[in-house]
């Protein structure tokens, strides 16, 4: 037990399969341990939270013992206990884009903090202990605003089948589709990923693809029937996975220098042939028919990112070109140097006056709020952003050392890769792309 009051508790001779937090008393998470550790879960007990300044000092330790434990971040868990079904409820909410399923017993004082867990699978019981809003008060909210994946269960908690259910679900195949403004959605994948669709009169435009398991066209025929052609950001996995679904593909041609067979690992299985989809290259527009989506250059990152900007809904797509909010990668196959990043970033500028009040859309939106895991982070792509870019840069290109905190690796690449920041800016970089 830490002195934060964290009990982890490890499977016994088995792989760490997924990992859950348990909100609970003593005497209830000791029958609830049991369960999990029979299917292979590694559990994080929380039985006293006011030794715990706030619910996101929680939560960070909580993840990084998970992390440490190796556990597959799309299978984490919530399982709240009738003594804390308040604070399980608070942090299905705040932690939606984080847990992939939760079980609660019981129900919470506050209703609004909960209504942001609408996309998150939850089963909830009745509890012994009442509070301001019933469990099954909880879950109708929740549906009355669109959930399809919150139920009120009329048996003991935790009994049946409960936990085969909450273990089968997986952020690998959850999505959480937002309405912008007409014309115009956001769709959430997995854990991180994001991507997007703009419907025109004529036809609509999905701006990348994200990686989750199954077919993604079927869900973007529930929002549009109209025609939809795809338009590529990069050619990472993580925003082209789904590319066979579709007829007509817009991609920049220099995304085929990057070396293919990083490609096929990052995306076994899928065709990948650059000459079969529609080159864009900066200046050129795709007319939807009453919206025009102009392309502009933002390499770097790959040779090839590419920035859609949507004139009729005022905003742009940026894929992983300038980061989400948490950095851009430049330490894996196929990236360009901090010299070529530095450039595409000062031509990117000069489009600041004419852009100035669009919002703008990366490829990984959750991380603008630092993936749920930083508490009050919030680090929204914009221009100023940019502008911390120029100097880090020009600080990497003259070696200064201070940059440079605490290194680490990823699988990708051998080289050990740090992580460097200026003020909004920040990346994940290799010296050998220092240059």
């Amino acid at each position: 037990m830490s002195e934060k009051n964290l009990t982890v508790i490890l499977p016994r001779e088995k792989a760490v399969s997924s990992a859950t937090l348990v909100l609970a008393s003593e005497a209830e998470a000791a029958k609830i341990l049991p369960k999990l550790t029979e299917q292979g879960s590694a559990a994080a007990v929380v039985s006293d939270p006011e030794k715990w300044r706030d619910v996101p000092s929680m939560m960070e330790e909580v993840l990084t013992v998970f992390g440490e434990q190796a556990a597959d971040f799309t299978r984490l868990y919530l399982i709240g206990g009738n003594s804390l079904s308040e604070l399980a409820w608070t942090v299905a909410g705040a932690y939606s884009r984080v847990l992939a399923g939760c079980c609660i017993d019981g129900g919470a004082e506050h209703l609004v903090p909960v209504r942001d867990a609408k996309f998150l699978p939850i089963r909830a019981y009745a509890g012994e202990k009442q509070e301001r809003f019933s469990a099954q008060q909880l879950i109708r909210s929740l549906r009355t605003i669109g959930s399809e994946w919150a139920d009120f269960v009329e048996e003991e908690f935790l009994s049946s089948d409960a936990l085969t259910w909450l273990f089968s679900q997986t952020k690998e195949t959850q999505y959480e589709v937002h309405w912008l403004k007409p014309g115009l959605w956001s769709i959430e994948a997995g854990a991180i990923e994001s991507f997007y669709l703009i419907e025109g009169e004529e036809k609509a435009l999905l701006v990348d693809t994200g990686m989750n398991q199954g077919p993604v066209l079927p869900l973007v025929r529930s929002l549009t029937k109209l025609p939809v052609e795809l338009a590529l950001t990069h050619a990472h996995g993580d925003h082209m996975l789904h590319v066979d679904e579709f007829d007509k593909v817009y991609c920049s041609p220099r995304e085929g220098q990057l070396p293919m067979e990083f490609l096929h690992a990052m995306m076994p299985g899928v065709s990948i042939d650059f000459t079969k989809y529609i080159p864009v290259e900066e200046g050129d527009v795709i007319d939807l028919g009453g919206v025009k989506v102009e392309v502009l250059a933002a390499y770097g990152h790959t040779p090839g990112s590419v920035v859609f900007v949507d004139h009729a809904h005022r905003c742009l797509f940026s894929g992983d070109a300038f980061g989400s909010g948490t950095g851009v990668l430049m330490a894996i196959p196929g990236t360009m140097n901090v010299s070529d990043l530095l450039e595409s970033v000062k031509h990117f500028l000069t489009y600041q006056e004419a852009l100035k009040d669009y919002i703008w859309y990366g490829g990984h939106r959750c991380q603008e709020f630092g993936e749920q895991k930083h508490g009050e982070y919030y680090n929204p792509l914009c221009f100023e952003v940019l502008e911390d870019f120029v100097v880090l840069c020009e600080k990497l290109l003259n070696h200064d050392e201070t940059l440079f905190c605490e290194p680490g690796t990823n699988s990708w690449v051998t080289e050990t890769v740090y992580t460097v920041s200026y003020q909004k800016a920040a990346m994940w970089v290799v010296k050998s792309k220092i240059c």
